[in-house]
């Protein structure tokens, strides 16, 4: 039997989900057909609707769908619900339930890559559903959580949900003291665009990017190299992190999917 996943998204040639779900598969001994679903807003619950009702397995759901993912299924975990988006969802007793994986992927990745998180300071760049899915885990773990976004409505629409973060404009961010920790979770680095680059990076701070780019680099990743921080990652962990706690979710032993 091959078992259909799918990714939910825009602008998805460049993903490597497909591969790493494969390779997963592979290593339990079955298969899987990873397809790439490329959709509007509008038309985000029929597709999965109809993706499920044809014999789907499990779906991604990435930009800039994470939001509305939460709202067109019918039970979301707790993990899911307390990032407020959705990243992750299969079929139980014929009921959507939407799942996030994000925030645990990328507190695994940091594990892994030896970056704690504890009485951090973090500036979090991207008010959107990857910033959402990582806050929970965030405001548990470090001193303060400072973010900063293009559009300042929706850092102030995230305090309501967090008030605990400190929010910014891309213009205040010169005046904080230098941050330990500088998460990219906008969409810039696959946009190619990144404003205001030298009042953001500092000597002595790790950089990730949740983006991925050909060999690690992003525009992100390019410009934190260039002013010398300590450490700097593309979101490539993450992802295979995220990927797998997915996985895994899908295939749980015992887990009825009818």
């Amino acid at each position: 039997m091959t078992y259909r996943l799918a990714l939910f998204g825009a602008t998805l040639s460049h993903s490597l989900s497909p591969e790493l779900h494969q390779g997963f598969a592979h290593d339990r001994g079955f298969k899987v057909d990873y397809q790439l679903l490329e959709i509007t807003s509008c038309a985000l619950g029929k597709q999965i609707g109809r993706f499920f009702a044809t014999g789907g397995w499990g779906a991604n759901i990435t930009y800039p769908f994470k939001a509305s993912a939460f709202e067109v299924v019918d039970q979301v975990t707790d993990e899911a619900l307390q990032a407020g988006v959705v990243n992750t969802i299969y079929l139980d007793k014929g009921r959507l339930i939407g799942h996030n994986t994000d925030g645990l992927g990328f507190m695994l990745d940091c594990q892994q890559k030896g970056i704690t998180l504890e009485n951090r300071t973090i500036l979090m760049l991207g008010a959107g559903g990857a910033a959402r899915g990582l806050m929970p885990h965030l405001l548990n773990n470090a001193a303060k959580v400072f973010v900063a976004n293009r559009h300042p409505h929706k850092v102030h629409t995230l305090c309501t949900t967090y008030p605990q973060i400190i929010p910014l404009s891309y213009e205040q961010v010169g005046d904080i003291p230098p941050p330990d920790i500088i998460i990219n979770a906008t969409s810039m680095s696959n946009q190619g665009l990144l404003p205001s680059i030298p009042a953001w990076l500092y000597t002595n701070t790790i950089c990730i990017d949740l983006a991925y780019g050909q060999n690690g680099e992003t525009i992100f990743t390019q410009a934190a190299k260039k002013a010398h921080c300590q450490q700097v990652f593309d979101g490539l962990g993450m992802l295979t992190a995220q990927a797998r706690l997915a996985f895994n979710t899908w295939f749980a032993p015992g887990r009825s999917f009818a």
